[in-house]
């Protein structure tokens, strides 16, 4: 079963690269940003 986690600063730098770590084992992530135009939306 895959964790959930929640990743502040998602947009970009130390952010950005845990949440493609994170998924790309296989766990859910929920990432949040500043400012919604800094965020870059993939599914």
């Amino acid at each position: 079963m895959a964790d959930t986690y929640v990743v502040t600063g998602a947009a970009r730098g130390l952010g950005l690269e845990l949440v493609r770590e994170l998924v790309e084992r296989g766990d859910r992530v929920i990432g949040t940003v500043r400012r919604a135009q800094d965020a870059a939306r993939s599914s």
